[in-house]
């Protein structure tokens, strides 16, 4: 944990470091990036940015298969690939899915592949209004690509909480979401990651109080479409993002008098999505849906 705590706080040094704190110059508003090129077939645009995923398809793919768009978490201290295996898995378990696993904006994984943008420190600003509306950009670019019969974003822990955002923000662009083990609210979850790190080294904890633009999941409920299936899964041991979080979003949810599938996993921790019950329920969705 202390290594950990290390890294966030130089990580937030860095970021103050190169915003210039301190610094005598008037502050102005940046200009917006220019969209960069997006060449190759694991490339899609989202708003100004590019970015990569990789395919897994069925054996079997028909003309109008089900999407499935994958998207993993914040990953503090290493590059994300678990959404990988994941999206081949479920591809390989149902008929006719082809699986896409996206790289969130200012994200790389391993191979160095890596989508444009700005990923942010991990503390809840990379759910900005700008990399909702990206994802979901290229999310609908994927379905005139793929021209599939129906879409669902499933989603863990930080990409668990964009997929969320996409179904309330951008109604229509998915049919259905699987949301697991989700900071749904990202004030409650800020504060509580501020009182866990804080808990030990105060001074570490403190990274928790940078402003961020976040759009939580709880506070667009409402734009949710009515026809929407949503499936939200949490570890019942989860200490990163608690259940109580997951169960805020479904309860605000139901009292929309929409319908939601939601369970509690039992002796859960924050690394459910790579277990056999999270790929049964994707598979539950998908199969629900055709």
């Amino acid at each position: 944990m202390t290594k950990t705590l290390q890294a966030l706080s130089f990580a937030l040094f860095l970021t103050s470091w190169k915003s210039g704190v301190g610094a005598t110059t008037t502050q102005t508003t940046p200009m917006p990036a220019p969209a960069v090129a997006c060449e190759g077939v694991n490339v899609v645009r989202g708003g100004s940015d590019c970015l990569y995923f990789e395919t897994y398809s069925s054996t079997s793919v028909s003309e109008r298969p089900t999407l499935l768009v994958v998207l993993r978490g914040d990953a503090p201290f290493n590059p994300p690939d678990y959404h990988y295996r994941w999206a081949r898995v479920v591809s390989q378990m149902n008929a006719d899915v082809i699986a896409i696993a996206m790289l969130r904006p200012g994200y790389a994984d391993p191979a160095g592949h890596a989508s444009t943008g700005n990923r942010g420190e991990s503390i809840g600003d990379n759910y900005t209004p700008a990399v909702v509306d990206a994802i979901a950009d290229a999310t609908t670019a994927l379905r005139a690509r793929f021209h599939p019969a129906r879409v669902i974003m499933a989603g863990h822990s930080g990409g668990a909480a964009i997929s969320a955002d996409i179904m309330g923000r951008r109604p229509g662009t998915a049919d259905a979401a699987l949301i697991v083990s989700c900071p749904c609210d990202v004030t409650k979850w800020r504060q509580h990651m501020r009182t866990m790190q804080g808990s030990t080294r105060p001074t570490q904890g403190s990274i928790w109080d940078t402003p961020v633009n976040a759009v939580s999941p709880v506070d667009v409920v409402n734009g949710v479409d009515v026809s929407a299936r949503l499936s939200v899964m949490v570890g019942d041991h989860d200490d990163v993002a608690p259940p109580d979080l997951s169960r805020e979003y479904r309860d605000r949810v139901l009292a929309r008098g929409l319908s939601v599938v939601y369970a509690e996993v039992p002796n859960g921790g924050h690394e459910i999505f790579e277990t056999s019950k999270v790929y049964l329920a994707a598979s539950a969705l998908v199969n629900a849906i055709r």
